[in-house]
């Protein structure tokens, strides 16, 4: 998939996430809501950084998180992909952090294996 294609798809399931319409979002962004349109069906190849900067900030999430593509090879990614797609992403975000906890704990007091 093109990189542009890739963009519009990750503004679309971003905004569809959030409950927003593609006027409301684009509204919030600043953005003429009939060029948001091309832009989210992937029709305006020229997408300044300017414009991408608009639809990131009215999202309200960093560019890491809009640039983790769901179908990257990264697990790593995915997950933050996936992450940024559910309604209480924070409460996700608690039991994660509780799982590294427990791993880190559970990993301190053992040695070293040696594939480590």
């Amino acid at each position: 998939m093109a990189f542009g294609k890739e963009i519009a798809g990750r503004i679309h399931d971003l905004r569809i996430s959030q409950g927003l319409t593609q006027e409301k979002l684009a509204e919030k962004a600043g953005i003429d809501p009939t060029m948001f349109g091309r832009i989210e069906r992937g029709q305006r190849a020229n997408l300044t950084v300017n414009t991408l900067e608009k639809i990131v900030t009215a999202l309200d999430i960093d560019y890491p998180t809009f640039f983790s593509f769901g179908d990257s090879s990264d697990r790593t990614t995915v997950v933050l992909s996936r992450l940024a797609l559910l309604d209480q992403p924070d409460e996700v975000l608690a039991i994660i952090e509780s799982v590294i906890d427990l791993a880190e704990a559970t990993h301190h007091g053992k040695p070293e294996s040696p594939e480590s």
